[in-house]
């Protein structure tokens, strides 16, 4: 199964060091990438008794990605993370969450977040330093995005992704936009493309996301300054009910833009019986139908 690292776990040699002062074998030695745990926010509100402060944790957050390390654990593995994480004293607990990978598959991983009766009631612990400087290392270890953790140690909201891919009745002057700006007005829109396949869904296409270079979506980008209100308009407009759901119409995801900054956008969760649309421009192949 995959496994979410996160926090001073990302940091090798805290993780070594612990695992060998407990005489325990490590079981996290299959790295196996990075991705993004979409709708949850990193926050300290676990105070620490062994790091002296407050402790990363992850909360629900509609809008707000979460860089990551994923790994691959056995069953056997995960029992042995559990007594690090402090399952038996009832610390943390065993959750299963969505990551999206590079491609912008979710996949479901076992991670370890804080049980709900530790967190404290203020909802902020103060970090001490030398952790903040323990999980810093972990994120320049591994690559990760570290400009949100200065403002998560000082209790500051923080790791809202604000921009929308769109590529058909979402688009300016297309039949959703007016609707999309009475949740909100975006702050700039620009037009670009995006590595994928477009399909005629009758009223409106659906996407593919994929790295073929030779396919291209057109479509525009949108940044807003209230996400989670946009994606919860969206959610129910493209029929996405989860990362977890059966019956999505849509999947939300995670792209990679040109410019290499990020986008939330939807893809289709099935393409079968749709035709696929030359060119992927829903504009131009509406002119011509």
């Amino acid at each position: 199964m995959l496994y979410l690292s996160f926090g001073s776990n990302n940091n090798s040699e805290d993780f070594n060091s612990w695992f060998g002062k407990n005489r325990l074998e490590n079981p996290l030695t299959r790295k196996i990438g990075t991705g993004l745990v979409p709708d949850y926010q990193p926050v300290f509100h676990y105070f620490s008794k062994g790091r002296g402060g407050g402790a990363l944790d992850l909360k629900p957050c509609l809008g707000a990605p979460r860089p990551c390390e994923k790994r691959k654990v056995d069953d056997a593995g995960l029992k042995g993370i559990d007594p690090k994480a402090g399952v038996g004293s009832g610390c943390y607990q065993r959750v299963v969450v969505p990551v999206i990978d590079q491609h912008g598959v979710v996949h479901q991983s076992m991670t370890h977040l804080v049980c709900p009766d530790r967190r404290a009631s203020s909802g902020f612990v103060p970090p001490a330093s030398s952790y903040l400087e323990c999980v810093e290392v972990g994120l320049r270890e591994h690559g990760l995005d570290r400009s949100w953790l200065q403002a998560c140690a000082a209790g500051e909201p923080c790791c809202w992704l604000e921009r929308l891919f769109v590529y058909g009745t979402l688009m300016q002057h297309e039949p959703r936009f007016a609707a999309l700006c009475q949740v909100e007005v975006p702050l700039s829109i620009e037009g670009l493309g995006v590595h994928g396949r477009l399909f005629d869904c009758g009223s409106y296409p659906g996407a593919v996301f994929s790295d073929e270079q030779e396919s291209v979506i057109t479509g525009e980008c949108m940044h807003f300054s209230s996400i989670d209100s946009v994606l919860g308009h969206c959610d129910r407009v493209e029929g996405f009910t989860g990362f977890d759901s059966k019956s999505n119409l849509y999947l939300r995801t995670v792209l990679r833009l040109a410019d290499d900054q990020l986008a939330w956008s939807y893809q289709l969760a099935d393409t079968d019986g749709l035709n696929p649309i030359d060119g992927g421009d829903w504009r131009t192949y509406t002119r011509s139908k």
